[in-house]
Parts: structure tokens; sequence; C-alpha cells
């Protein structure tokens, strides 16, 4: 790995004809509704709306719906906690282990990690930070050049874990102004294996996000996305920030926890996209995690981010 990131996780039938078949039927109704400017005329005809933006818009939700079970919206992340089996290799870090993640957005972040008999504790709380190491001595961060590093670096860890939970719910990656682009039926080999609903997420002065959506035929001529397969956070050359991929897996899994009223996947990797002397693309793992449980919104207490 030569960068970290930013602020920030093809098809069954002949896809032409597929394609044709949807755009023959009806345009779909968007799922979300906005009010309207009254009962006034329009003052001329009514703009006509791109179909691989209602398409894009009604596959997301259809996702967003999966990810919900069923329900139309997923609560936005306020805090997020997971314990998964992890390695994590990036710059200034290497970490693998038994591990828990508490997540407050937008600035609290706390990661405990089992390894060699013992527990390694890492605590972000704004600019502060302290490592609490497995005798129990607890190091404040902020005082020392090294610390300080440490802190810039677990920010960018908790910004990480802030996009993961956006990409497993979804509903937090709406909003004012964000358009998302239906961009076909995809055939993806190897690692990236499987038949997809591509989709561009697009938001003003943002990096785009590509997602990569298994999907089902629910009739002849009908399709409905389902799960996020790939993530794809499109990097920034100027900033010296790489495109990275999140490849989500196994959703539903029965050896994940099913008591949630939501789905997660039991599996999670990430890549970032770099190139070789060369110029070639070469993927870069820098994630890899066995997720045993996630929870959301489940109301995490601010004292877990202090130091203790």
């Amino acid at each position: 790995m030569t960068v970290s990131r930013r602020s920030v996780i093809r098809t069954a039938l002949p896809a032409a004809l597929l394609l044709i078949g949807l755009l023959a039927v009806s345009s779909p109704v968007a799922s979300f509704a906005q009010g309207g400017p009254g009962t006034q005329p329009p003052a001329g005809p009514p703009a006509q709306k791109d179909p691989a933006l209602v398409w894009g818009a009604k596959f997301f939700d259809d996702a967003i719906r999966y990810v919900a079970r069923g329900r139309s919206a997923m609560p936005n992340v306020a805090d997020f906690y997971a314990k998964l089996d992890l390695k994590l290799e990036l710059d200034n870090s290497r970490q693998e282990g038994q591990t828990r993640i508490w997540y407050k957005a937008p600035t609290m972040y706390r990661m405990e990690l089992a390894s060699n008999g013992g527990t390694t504790t890492k605590i972000l709380n704004g600019d502060q930070g302290w490592l609490k190491t497995p005798q129990g001595q607890i190091q404040a961060q902020a005082f020392t050049p090294e610390g300080q590093r440490n802190i810039k670096q677990w920010k960018e860890d908790r910004d990480r874990i802030g996009d993961l939970a956006n990409f497993l719910t979804l509903q937090a990656l709406k909003g004012p102004g964000v358009q998302f682009r239906f961009d076909g039926y995809k055939r993806g080999s190897g690692t990236y294996a499987g038949n997809w609903i591509k989709i561009t997420r697009q938001a003003p002065g943002k990096t785009n996000i590509v997602f990569w959506i298994a999907y089902e035929r629910t009739g002849e001529n009908s399709v409905r996305a389902t799960w996020p397969g790939i993530v794809r956070v499109e990097g920034d050359p100027a900033r010296n920030y790489p495109t990275e991929d999140y490849l989500l897996k196994e959703w539903d899994s029965p050896l994940s926890q099913t008591s949630r009223d939501f789905r997660y996947p039991r599996s999670i990797e990430a890549y970032s996209i770099l190139k070789d002397a060369q110029g070639r693309t070469v993927p870069t793992r820098f994630l890899f995690a066995v997720v045993d449980d996630i929870k959301i919104n489940a109301g995490i207490d601010a004292s877990r981010f202090a130091a203790r």
C-alpha cells in the first residue's frame, strides 16, 4: 500500500433484450414522495425524467427494502457496533484478531483487539485519543508526535467505519441533490464474480460511489434489486486517495445472528485499487472481516469513548 484514504466498502439474460423489455413497460414510481407546489397549472410541459435516473432510484430503493427486510427505509446511522474476526493491513497499521468496534457519529470511535492473550484498546473522541495496553496502562496520544500520528490514523479508521455503516444500511446515502444512475446489467468474474445491476451514486461535491447490486426476476419483464455485493468509492488522484472496493458477501448467512430486523453480510473484504510501476491496475486487499454481529442505533453510552 502506498496511500491511505479520504473521509469517506454481469447478467443472467442478454443485457440488451432485458433492458428493452424493462423500458417497454411503464416507468416505475419512485418509492419516496415529495410535496407538490399546490394546484397551480404548470407554466409549461413537465420536464422529462432521464430513464436511467428513474431506474437507478427504483433499484436503489429495492436494495434498501431488501436490507430492511421489506420496510421502505432504514434509519440513518447514529451509532454502530460490530463484533468480527478482523485482518486489517494499512500503511501504518497491521491488526489481526477478534475485534469489537463502537462508532458514534460523527467523531467517536473505539476498537478492542484481542490478540496473543491480551486486549489492546484504541479510543478516539474528537481530537483526543487514548491507547490502553494489554497490561491496563492508558496512554494519552495528543501530546507526542507518535501519538498525533496515531490519532490521524484512527480518524481514518473511524471514517472507514462510518462509510461501511452507510454502505450496509444504504439509507444515509440518499439526500438532497443525490442521484442514482442505472448503468446496465453487468457480469463479473474472479473476485468480482456475479450478475449485477450497476448503479452510480452522484452527489454534489462528492466523489462517485458505484454499486453492483444482485437482482432477481419477479416476472417476464420485471426485475427487483436485492443485496449490494460490491461498493466502489472512486478515488481522488489530486489528493493521492485511491479508489477502494468493498465486497459484501453472504447476506443472511445461517452463521450470522439473524435476530436483527435488518440483513447484513457475514463476510466483508476491501481493496485499494493501486497502480504498479508499469501502470497496471493492482487490487490490493487491506481488509478482511468475518462478521459475528452488527447493531445499529442500539444506543451507545458516550462513556464508552472516555479514557478508561
